[in-house]
């Protein structure tokens, strides 16, 4: 869908929608933004990661395949070579 960025897919196969915090104008960015856990992160396709979040019942879904939730930590797994 037109405006549907990533989503984050559990082994369950429950699919979650992170809120995507953004920003406009010049520097300074808001502490909000640069500590939150998703601010340096790469989307990658498949990439492999631990998460935990906070489900934001009030908020409107973009993508419409899943949960919208506030991620509050982030952890990419590494990948073992074969």
């Amino acid at each position: 869908m037109d405006g549907c960025g990533y989503v984050f897919e559990l082994a369950d196969g429950t699919r979650l929608e992170p809120q995507m915090l953004g920003w406009c104008g010049t520097p300074p960015i808001s502490k909000e933004i640069t500590e939150n856990p998703l601010y340096n992160f790469e989307f990658v396709d498949g990439k492999k990661v631990k998460i935990a979040y906070e489900e934001i019942p009030e908020a409107a879904s973009i993508c419409l395949v899943g949960k919208v939730v506030k991620i509050t930590c982030l952890e990419e797994i590494a990948s073992v070579a074969e």
